[in-house]
C-alpha cells in the first residue's frame, strides 16, 4: 500500500519503484521476524515460570517443597526483621506413619499424606501462612506476621484438631484408632542477628518432645498443649 501511494503521489520512475518495493518487502520480513522473536521470548518466559513453579512444588500434596519455602523466606524473613513482626514456625509429623504404611501400603499412605496436607492448607489459609511439606510425613507452616504470641499455638491446635476430626482409620498396631499429628511450635520477633535456621531448629526440638510425650499434642517452649 505504501508503495502504491508513493508511486501515485511522487510519480516515481520504474527503477525507483522496484527499489521502494524491495525496501518495503524487507521491512515486512523484518517486522515479521521481530514479532516472531517477541512471541518466542514470551513463550520461553512462560515455560521458565512453569518450570520454576514445578521445581518449588511438592508433586504429591501441591504444597511448597523445601526449595519453594526457601524462595519465599528470602523476602519474608527480611520484611519481618525490618517491621519487627512476630514470626512463628509450626512443625508437624504424622504419628506412627511407618506403621500406617506397613499396614495399608504406600498408595494408601500417599492418600493419607494428601488428606493431612489438605487439612493443613484449610487451616493455614491466610496470606501470612506459608505451608510446606519438608519431609516424608513432615509438614511445616511459617507464620510471617502473627498478631500475638498465642497465634502460632492457636493455629497449631486448629490444624491438630482438623487432622484428628477427619477420623482417618489408623493401623490396629497403634493405640489411637485415627490418624493424628504431633506438633512443635516456636516463635520470635527476629532481629538482624537471628536466623530462620535457629528458629526452625527450636521448633524441630519442640516437635521431638511432642512425639515423645504421648503424641497428638503440641509443645511450645516448656509447655504441652493437647
Amino acid at each position: 500500500i505504501c508503495s502504491i501511494v508513493m508511486i501515485i503521489v511522487l510519480q516515481m520512475e520504474p527503477y525507483n519503484i522496484v527499489g521502494v518495493a524491495m525496501i518495503n518487502g524487507m521491512m515486512i520480513v523484518l517486522s515479521r521476524m521481530l514479532f516472531e522473536t517477541q512471541v518466542s521470548s514470551h513463550t520461553m518466559k512462560q515455560k521458565v515460570k512453569r518450570m520454576e513453579k514445578v521445581s518449588e512444588e511438592d508433586p504429591l500434596t501441591k504444597m511448597l517443597n523445601r526449595r519453594g519455602l526457601e524462595h519465599q523466606l528470602k523476602v519474608l524473613w527480611g520484611a519481618a526483621v525490618r517491621n519487627k513482626h512476630i514470626v512463628g514456625i509450626i512443625m508437624m509429623d504424622i504419628d506412627n506413619f511407618k506403621k500406617y504404611n506397613d499396614t495399608f501400603g504406600h498408595p494408601q499412605g500417599d492418600k493419607c499424606l494428601q488428606s493431612v496436607a489438605e487439612a493443613i492448607k484449610r487451616s493455614a489459609s491466610r496470606s501470612s501462612d506459608i505451608a510446606a511439606r519438608v519431609g516424608g510425613e513432615e509438614f511445616m507452616v511459617f507464620i510471617s506476621e502473627a498478631n500475638s504470641d498465642l497465634e502460632p499455638i492457636r493455629l497449631a491446635d486448629k490444624i491438630r484438631k482438623s487432622v484428628e476430626s477427619m477420623k482417618i482409620p489408623h493401623s490396629p498396631l497403634v493405640a489411637n484408632p485415627y490418624v493424628t499429628i504431633s506438633v512443635g511450635v516456636e516463635y520470635m520477633v527476629p532481629t538482624e542477628n537471628d536466623t530462620f535456621e535457629a528458629l526452625y531448629d527450636a521448633a524441630d526440638k519442640a516437635l521431638y518432645y511432642a512425639k515423645h510425650n504421648g503424641r497428638n499434642c503440641i509443645v511450645c517452649g516448656n509447655r504441652i498443649y493437647s
